[in-house]
């Protein structure tokens, strides 16, 4: 027992300290944070948020910890529009969540979007244990959406290149997922209360197909006159 309980001791003491620290109001978490602090071990880079990195910039030890980061001071909420679909940050390192409030978070190389809207449903998955990401027909709706002009950054992707992520998913898999993903969005906008989104998606499709088709006949045209 004496051995065991000395061979938990080394292995705890060989543990490594995680990079990302979050602030709590746990009695014994926070004392553990504070030894940490006074002992030089850690340092603060935003409220709640601490690093035991201690020689890259906060900005970078923010970005290389995204979704551990976004998991731990937000969870719940949804990774969605841009974000959901693009499967990353924008350039400028600005990221979109859904959730019942909308505000702006700003940490050091990250912008953190809130979009106040529905939770996740259920073809929305969870993701890192404490988030969801939205589901491909939730993102393309939401994608599809109009946003203000003069907005300071855009929550969706260009129309064009919308309809190019249709195109590559009928290009790549047919018109029988396309149509599927049709079906599911449907779906998705009812129980979502986004049906002005689906009748754009709904009409933008068959443009797609359409657009498809014609590239498809001039291609054998030119390989008969050929």
């Amino acid at each position: 027992m004496l051995f065991d309980a000395q061979n938990s001791i080394e292995k705890k003491k060989m543990t490594p300290l995680s990079e990302i620290i979050f602030g709590t109001s746990a009695n014994r978490e926070a004392k553990r944070l504070r030894r940490l602090l006074r002992a030089g071990k850690a340092r603060k880079i935003a409220p709640r948020l601490y690093t035991t990195n201690l020689s890259d910039s906060p900005s970078k030890v923010v970005q290389d910890n995204l979704y551990e980061i976004l998991r731990g001071l937000f969870p719940k909420a949804t990774l969605s529009h841009r974000t959901a679909l693009e499967g990353k940050p924008t350039a400028k390192w600005e990221v979109f969540l859904t959730t019942s409030y909308s505000r702006t978070v700003r940490l050091p190389g990250l912008t953190v979007r809130f979009l106040k809207g529905p939770p996740a449903g259920t073809s929305d998955k969870p993701f890192m244990g404490a988030l969801f990401i939205a589901s491909q027909p939730r993102a393309f709706l939401e994608n599809i959406q109009r946003t203000r002009s003069g907005m300071a950054a855009s929550k969706t992707i260009p129309r064009k290149e919308l309809e190019e992520r249709l195109e590559r998913l009928l290009r790549l898999r047919g018109e029988k997922a396309l149509n599927a993903l049709r079906d599911d969005a449907r779906r998705a906008a009812k129980e979502l209360g986004v049906l002005t989104e689906f009748k754009a998606l709904d009409h933008c499709i068959p443009n797609v197909l359409a657009d498809s088709s014609s590239a498809l006949q001039k291609d054998a045209l030119y390989c008969a006159v050929r």
